[in-house]
Parts: C-alpha cells; sequence; structure tokens
C-alpha cells in the first residue's frame, strides 16, 4: 500500500507542470462522507465441515475523506479532464478500514462562464472516471473477524478495488487564480477478505464480501495557476483596457534641420 500511495502521490506533483500550456485549476478538498454505508456478508468455513454465517448492514461512520485533485481544460474546448488522490477512513466496529484512492476522470464544462465577471463565474460541470481503492483494516459481525486488505504483499494476495466514479458539480471563479469548487459523487467499493486461522494446520477459514458506498459531498479551495483569457468572452483583460486608454508614445526620432535657400 504504501508503494501504492507514493506513485499516485508522485503522479499528482508531476501534474501541475502541464498547467503550462493549458487553462486548469488544483483543488484541496474533503468529502463528507457521514452518509456512507455498507452491507457485509460473512462465513467461516470449517474444513471438518460446516459453515457459519453473519451479515451486517451499517452505516460506516466514515470520517471525512481528503484530498487533491488536478483538472486540466482547453481554453476553447468544453472538455475537462484530471487526478486525483485522496483518503478516508471508517470507524464502525464491524468495518475499521482505511482507505487510499487514486481516480482518473475526464468531462464536460459549459463553455462560458456564468455570473461571468471579467472572464471568470461559475461554471457547472459533469465528470466520468475510474477509482482504484486500497483498503487496509478489518470487518467483523456475529464472531467472525476477517483482515480486509487488497494491497498485494507478504501473505496476502489481491489487487485494488476498482470501480465507476461519476460527479456533478461546479467551479466558481472568485478571482483571476482563486475559487471554490463543489460537486456531489457516487462511488460504491467492493469488500472483500479471506483469513484463516492458521498457517501451519488450518481447521476453517473465514470470509467477508459486501459493498461500501462511498458517496458524498465535496467541497474545495481553488487555485488557477493562469488567469482568464477574457478575450473570448467578448471582454478586455484590465492590461489590454489599461493599455487601450493610454496615449501613443512620442516619437523619437528628430526631425532635420530645415535648410534656407
Amino acid at each position: 500500500m504504501r508503494t501504492y500511495a507514493t506513485g499516485a502521490l508522485a503522479l499528482m506533483l508531476a501534474t501541475p507542470a502541464a498547467f503550462a500550456a493549458l487553462e486548469g485549476h488544483i483543488d484541496l478538498f474533503g468529502t463528507n462522507m457521514a452518509g456512507a454505508s455498507a452491507s457485509l456478508q460473512f462465513e467461516e468455513r470449517s474444513l471438518l465441515g460446516g459453515s457459519t454465517y453473519a451479515s451486517a448492514d451499517i452505516d460506516a461512520n466514515a470520517g471525512p475523506e481528503i484530498g487533491v485533485r488536478a483538472l486540466l481544460a482547453d481554453d476553447v474546448q468544453p472538455w475537462l479532464i484530471g487526478t486525483e488522490l485522496g483518503g478516508f477512513k471508517t470507524r464502525d466496529p464491524h468495518l475499521d478500514v482505511n482507505a487510499v484512492q487514486i481516480a482518473l476522470v475526464g468531462g464536460i464544462r459549459t463553455p462560458r462562464p456564468l455570473l461571468a465577471r471579467h472572464g471568470h463565474g461559475l461554471r457547472p460541470y459533469l465528470l466520468v472516471g475510474i477509482s482504484s481503492v486500497v483498503f487496509e483494516g478489518t470487518a467483523s459481525a456475529g464472531g467472525i473477524s476477517v483482515p480486509v486488505n487488497t494491497s498485494s504483499g507478504f501473505l496476502s494476495s489481491g489487487a485494488a478495488d476498482t470501480v465507476p466514479v461519476f460527479a456533478a458539480g461546479f467551479e466558481w471563479r472568485l478571482s483571476p487564480r482563486t475559487g471554490i469548487v463543489a460537486e456531489y459523487r457516487w462511488r460504491e467499493y467492493d469488500i472483500e477478505g479471506m483469513s484463516t486461522n492458521s498457517w501451519v494446520f488450518p481447521t476453517s477459514n473465514s470470509f467477508v464480501d459486501g459493498t461500501l458506498d462511498a458517496g458524498g459531498l465535496m467541497v474545495g479551495i481553488s487555485w488557477w495557476p493562469r488567469p482568464p483569457d477574457t478575450s473570448r468572452f467578448g471582454q478586455a483583460s484590465p492590461a489590454a483596457a489599461e493599455a487601450a486608454t493610454m496615449p501613443p508614445p512620442e516619437s523619437s526620432a528628430t526631425e532635420p534641420p530645415a535648410i534656407s535657400p
């Protein structure tokens, strides 16, 4: 999991260099996941015969997701593309896990800002993408406890769970370089885990399978590395307007002296 998170962070830190050629913003965000819920099914299977079952439908008691996102956009076309890195934790006795997720998203936004002034304003958008998450923790119910660890490593197997993510929201550019972003996002991750009571002489295996609804309202603070190009909206930028009102510079050339006949 450490390798996975380090690689994702390196990708995020490298992305802002691309803003030199395109418009875009970097968001520091938090997602309210108070409504996150989980549905879990457990089985303890005895190798001598017989199985025990349990289930839990719970409020996951998830803490807020904290993350960073970089979105690139074109000055003329309405498309968006970006990547994000975030993490959250559930605190329910039935599901106690840490999660690190990375997402790749793309979408569209309105071609022109609404309530625009000096070329910046409010822009609604839609995003669709792929979110990949790594869990570390435990799931428990009915006396059955199963580690939930989808990262690969010593005595563990599996891969990060990858699911679609959908989001609808708006970006509001309050000044040439700062603003806010707000959206509602839909995600549902699979919860899977397996354990054995002994790696030497096992007599039973335990399993958990279920889903975690990780949707919620995201709000963030945005920073634009480049000021808006106001010319495409038919508005002169403050610098251009100031230049237009200045008198033309006087010629530095001197007239030749007159020659009397």
